[in-house]
């Protein structure tokens, strides 16, 4: 910032007089160009306004205030533009407050914002400090790929039709998931070598992880198995299907309890009630699984089982082997039919970037 400084006394207030600048405080008189002249750069300080605006930002992450946070610290970026903190923490507050289903259009600002950060921990920091920070930024990375790609599985329904576009866009964030992943890995690796190689490993063990839980089989870094033999340098023994499974829970174990618990209110039902109310118990209790779950498993199952409960109880036994073994077949074959169509929609990335 340019300021006047008088040069007789060092007062920087000036008063316009009969064509001329006169010093407030020693009445020096100047013209236009001796004002000009003297006319200074001077530093601002601002460590104080900086300090209370990380005191701001840390409570706002404390309460997962995503969006007071993002602009605490672009206003600390506006002030301290070589502040990795406020470059890193600004992308990532960005990310969390815009969600996982902007996570695609927001993970190659933050991988920027990752690569900037580094830099400058890798130019202005000691050795101390760039361990506590490398470790800070690993644990948001790895947490925040984590928390994506498991929210993100948990949507997949199992024997259900999505639409492509659906289809389409979890892929998408699986693949950021593990394009942030990787990326990582190999920028803090080409920053500092193996002196992080437990974190480098870390983090693409995270990527491969993702990518074979997920039926993607290539992102823009590469495949899972490139990966796997990168981590192999480091750990010889380790392998993605001894150490890489990532088990998601899926409502769909919760939704076949229900059904099976529904099928037994039904069997009631008809034991206890006309044939007609047993009848419309039956549909309401379908309509309400299907309706809760949105899930084609619910039904499937439910029907199943509630076939093959009333065979046992009201059929004979001549004519209740076959129905059993006829629609055990059934539901066999078109979970089969349906597996197959969600394994046909498992989009390879390469397509979805074309």
């Amino acid at each position: 910032m340019n300021k006047f400084v008088c040069e007789t006394c060092g007062s920087s207030n000036l008063l316009k007089q009969d064509g001329l600048y006169m010093c407030e405080y020693c009445r020096t008189k100047y013209t236009v160009e001796e004002v000009k002249k003297l006319f200074v750069e001077v530093a601002i300080n601002h460590d104080e306004e900086v300090k209370e605006l990380y005191t701001a930002a840390s409570r706002e992450l404390e309460t997962r205030n995503w969006e007071a946070a993002h602009e605490t610290f672009k206003h600390i970026l506006s002030l301290c533009p070589n502040d990795w903190e406020a470059i890193f923490y600004s992308e990532i507050t960005k990310t969390l407050r815009d969600g996982r289903e902007s996570f695609p259009h927001n993970v190659v600002p933050l991988c920027k914002a990752i690569n900037e950060a580094l830099h400058i921990i890798q130019k202005e920091t000691d050795d101390n400090d760039q361990d506590d920070n490398i470790a800070t930024i690993t644990k948001l990375v790895i947490d925040l790929s984590d928390i994506y790609f498991i929210d993100t599985k948990k949507t997949e329904k199992l024997l259900t039709f999505d639409s492509a576009d659906t289809i389409q866009y979890r892929n998408l964030i699986y693949t950021s998931c593990m394009d942030l992943c990787y990326y990582y890995g190999d920028i803090l690796h080409g920053y500092f070598g193996d002196r992080y190689k437990n974190t480098i490993v870390q983090a693409w063990k995270q990527g491969v992880t993702i990518q074979n839980n997920s039926n993607i089989k290539k992102c823009q870094f590469g495949t899972a198995s490139e990966y796997e033999a990168k981590i192999q340098k480091y750990e010889p023994n380790w392998s993605f299907e001894e150490n890489g499974k990532k088990e998601v829970k899926k409502n769909d174990n919760v939704a076949t309890i229900l059904t099976i618990l529904g099928s037994i209110a039904v069997i009631y039902c008809f034991s206890e009630f006309p044939i007609t109310y047993a009848l419309v118990a039956t549909v309401f209790i379908l309509v309400i699984l299907t309706l809760v779950f949105s899930y084609l498993s619910a039904i499937i199952n439910a029907v199943a089982i509630f076939v093959i409960l009333i065979s046992l109880i009201k059929l004979p036994s001549s004519t209740c082997l076959p129905v059993i073994l006829l629609t055990s077949v059934t539901w066999y074959f078109i979970h089969k039919y349906l597996k197959k169509k969600e394994k046909e929609c498992a989009v390879d990335i390469e397509q979805l970037q074309k």
